[in-house]
């Protein structure tokens, strides 16, 4: 294929079952893309590939054109691929056009090749291996940007692996290739033919390409985490990332863990929950101070430096109070002791500008007087005059140098331009001598050329091998004697001070590595450059040694406005993450931003927003404040658990008479309390002087059920208290509804079987069937039944609202209360621990006056829906 469309092909890049990928070149600019073109290498792949029915290569023509849409959709996003173009051929095959990234993570970590034979196959410039922490948590912050913008377009790629994660020219993250992207409800999902790489895929999309979610991208991505930060996949069972990369702090090592659930619902929901939490994962590792940029650590924090670092640690202090900086000098032993802690180069910096950090209230004034030395130093030619000498020891003194320490620098600076005027006297003299006898003696001047040599060595070291260097990459601009006489190269050192330390220096338009620059005397166009910081340019005349300092100022960013809306409309809005206070407006830099919105008598809202151009409102809107109880009351509004409505027969044809007939009834959702009434529930409306006293029979109260308690106080007293309490409508079950949450679906004697054993329930203590005293245990002593429900059967004896009936014969077929026959009577339900096993049935029914009381009898309440 020479071109597609106006573009010319120079090769292929790719080819998968349903497209291929190729480098181009476009026309007038000439600037190299990639252009992705739909095409079907195997046509016994197309039925397998869709679930369609008829015209799959239609289907599958579709989808291509859907993942162009896709990305010109997403295009904004700084870290997804963007599409330059799209059109079709003239025989209708479509094709999309996108930058030509070369660069990708894989070539970053290596290939997964992880047995002995993959490995002897791969080349070891791919090579499974680790990326620095730092390197890892960058890509991981981009790769999650990104992947937010897909999931709120309610799109999951499916296909998060090494080889689709590309970088830029200036190394960000660019995700690719959403060929198997699509809504979770498309019409057409795939079988599994190319959905996803298995290394990297969810258990949930490994089992259905169906049933995916963007938890399952969250997977994938946690997956590539892992590699990153590891250099393995995570094989069950894997050692958690923090053993391979301590410095990313527990935090993030336990968030990785988690979005790497093999159950999909432990996950963090989706791309945006997942960088809600990262960013939370990596503030709290920051507040810590864990800091890693490689296999070494390092802790901030006095007392918290790993002891291997102590000796580094000290080592760079002295060396910063002394010098101000770190001098070249001292350098290789700083890296031996940095190596004994394991550190690489780049840990080593970050661990040198931590101290510099922790130490810039002594720094900052120091360096500004070695600067004035410096200077004076420049201006004087090494030669301080008294008033300057006199000058710069009272600066020193007054932070906090010694008389010693000051002389030591004074002396130093002086000592560099004394030796250099020093050197330059004898080599002019020698070369007046040598020309002298050159006139007379010429061989005598042979005798003196390797001192002239010697001394011309010891200059040009001055300057080091960067005279060299600068030597075969620009002009020599040196002055040449007349023939018949000895030439002298003269070259000076160009210093180069910048702020922050690792700025970018270029000199005429070249960037220089070294910072100290050997030059031929003349005019330079010097530049000092960051990103995120103001360039500086400046034109540094040579006639001399000399020193520039240059300070960076951090450019401005960029701010967006931050607008949110609340309702109710006056309500207090705080941005929790940073210190200036809310506005209307507030223009904040793009990022997360933790917003709390509270007002009098509504509940207060606080969640995570990300303000970025596409997104600056928020809507917030509040609920009604739910009013404040006391524990007690609290207590039974928790306890309350929803039971599905249903149908069911009850009663029993092996029971009693009075549970006969067995009938349908038709029972309505409602609620009811998972345990009864404890003495922490009621003893609230005693002590309001509403329900009267009741005893506890010295069982001691707290989580006990409730016992000695009437129908009638029930009813009367503390229902009615509760309700006036809560607004709620508290009421005690009927007694069908009671039977029905009993059997939570059972149609055996007990909800879990035929059978009984004490370990099942409290009872037996009649005829010391369980070797139990006659008491009632604390409530949840046992397990719930299939509703969640505890101690249905035994422990207590539960009121219900029901009167006595001798018979079901005209029971209600709706679940209702049957409230005629004799009602000064009522029904209690479930058996105590003072009963037999055959009262505790689900079937099972006793009987009471309203008015009595018993230590073996209480009650639970229940709420309609």
């Amino acid at each position: 294929m020479e071109a597609i469309g106006k573009y010319k092909v120079l090769k292929q890049l790719g080819a998968g079952g349903f497209g291929a990928v190729y480098l181009a070149e476009a026309p007038i600019t000439n600037a190299q893309v990639a252009i992705k073109i739909f095409q079907v290498k195997d046509e016994n792949l197309v039925c397998v590939a869709t679930s369609a029915s008829q015209d799959a290569s239609g289907v599958l023509k579709e989808r291509f054109l859907s993942e162009a849409r896709t990305l010109e959709q997403l295009s904004h996003n700084p870290y997804i691929v963007s599409i330059r173009d799209y059109d079709e051929l003239d025989d209708g095959t479509p094709y999309y056009v996108m930058p030509y990234l070369p660069t990708s993570l894989e070539q970053e970590i290596g290939k997964d090749a992880f047995t002995r034979g993959k490995l002897e196959e791969t080349p070891k410039a791919l090579h499974p291996r680790k990326l620095a922490s730092s390197r890892a948590t960058e890509i991981l912050k981009q790769i999650l940007e990104g992947m937010r913008e897909v999931h709120r377009a309610g799109l999951i790629h499916r296909d998060i692996k090494p080889a689709n994660i590309l970088f830029d020219a200036q190394g960000n993250v660019q995700i690719c290739d959403f060929g198997i992207a699509k809504s979770p409800d498309a019409e057409h999902s795939q079988s599994g033919v190319g959905m996803g790489s298995r290394n990297y895929m969810s258990p949930e999309q490994r089992e259905s390409a169906k049933h995916v979610s963007p938890a399952s991208d969250v997977y994938s991505i946690g997956v590539l985490a892992y590699r990153m930060l590891t250099g393995q996949l995570p094989s069950h069972p894997y050692e958690p990332p923090i053993q391979f990369s301590p410095g990313i702090g527990q935090p993030l090592n336990d968030l990785i863990d988690i979005a790497i659930a093999q159950q999909e619902t432990k996950r963090p929901a989706d791309a945006g929950d997942f960088l809600r939490r990262f960013n939370q994962a990596v503030k709290a590792s920051n507040e810590i101070e864990v800091e890693d940029e490689g296999t070494g650590t390092w802790v901030g924090g006095e007392s918290e430096i790993k002891a291997e670092l102590k000796p580094l640690q000290d080592k760079i202090e002295q060396v910063l109070l002394s010098e101000g900086d770190i001098p070249a000098s001292e350098r290789f032993a700083i890296e031996a002791l940095a190596a004994v802690g394991n550190l690489d180069k780049a840990e080593l910096d970050a661990f040198i500008a931590h101290i510099k950090e922790r130490n810039k209230d002594k720094l900052q004034p120091l360096n500004n007087w070695l600067k004035l030395v410096r200077e004076r130093a420049s201006a004087e030619q090494g030669r301080f005059s008294e008033a300057t000498k006199s000058a710069l020891v009272s600066a020193g003194r007054a932070i906090g140098l010694s008389g010693s320490q000051i002389d030591q620098k004074l002396e130093k600076e002086c000592q560099v331009f004394q030796t250099k005027d020093e050197l330059t006297a004898d080599i002019k003299k020698e070369n007046k001598k040598a020309d002298t006898q050159a006139r007379t003696q010429t061989k005598s001047t042979s005798s003196k050329l390797p001192f002239i040599m010697g001394a011309l060595l010891i200059v040009i070291s001055l300057a080091g091998y960067g005279v060299w260097q600068n030597q075969q990459s620009q002009p020599a601009r040196t002055s040449t004697k007349s023939s018949g006489q000895s030439s002298v190269a003269s070259e000076y050192t160009l210093r180069v001070e910048s702020t922050p330390s690792d700025a970018q220096v270029s000199v005429d338009g070249k960037r220089v590595s070294n910072k100290r620059i050997s030059l031929s005397p003349g005019s330079y166009r010097l530049s000092v450059e960051k990103a995120g910081y103001n360039t500086v340019n400046k034109i540094v005349e040579l006639r001399g040694d000399k020193t520039e300092y240059v300070s960076l100022s951090r450019s401005a960013p960029v701010r967006l406005p931050l607008t949110i809306n609340t309702s109710p409309s006056d309500a207090r809005v705080q941005i929790l993450n940073i210190q200036p206070v809310y506005y209307e407006g507030i223009r904040l830099e793009p990022g997360d931003y933790q917003v709390k919105v509270s007002a009098e008598g509504y509940e207060s809202e606080t969640r995570w927003v990300s303000l970025n151009t596409t997104h600056s409102q928020f809507e917030f809107s509040l609920n009604k404040a739910k009013p404040r109880y006391t524990a007690g009351v609290q207590s039974v509004l928790d306890s309350m658990v929803s039971i599905p409505g249903g149908s069911f027969m009850m009663g029993s044809n092996d029971g009693e008479s009075d549970e006969k007939p067995v009938h349908r009834v038709t029972i309505k959702s409602f609620k009811l309390m998972e345990t009864e009434v404890t003495w922490a529930m009621y003893q609230p409306c005693i002590d309001d002087g509403v329900c009267p006293e009741a005893k506890d029979e010295g069982w001691g109260k707290a989580n006990r059920p409730v016992i000695n308690v009437s129908w009638n106080d029930i009813t009367q007293k503390y229902i009615p208290w509760l309700n006036q309490k809560t607004g709620q409508t508290f009421r005690l079950p009927t007694e069908a509804e009671w039977e029905y949450a009993a059997r939570a679906g059972t149609t055996t004697k007990y909800s879990w079987g035929n059978s009984i054993d004490c370990n099942k329930a409290r009872y037996g203590f009649l005829l010391d069937e369980c070797d139990i005293e006659g008491s009632a245990y604390p409530v949840k002593s046992f397990s719930p039944n299939a509703f969640g429900l505890y101690d249905m059967h035994g422990n207590v004896r539960e009121w219900v609202q029901d009167c006595i009936n001798d018979s079901y014969s005209g029971a209600p077929g709706d679940g209702s209360a049957w409230m005629s026959g004799n009602c000064d009577r009522a029904v209690h339900r479930g058996g105590s621990f003072f009963n037999t096993s055959d009262f505790l049935r689900s079937a099972g029914r006793g009987k009471a006056n309203r008015s009595s009381r018993s230590f073996t009898v209480g009650f639970r309440l229940a709420l309609g829906e």
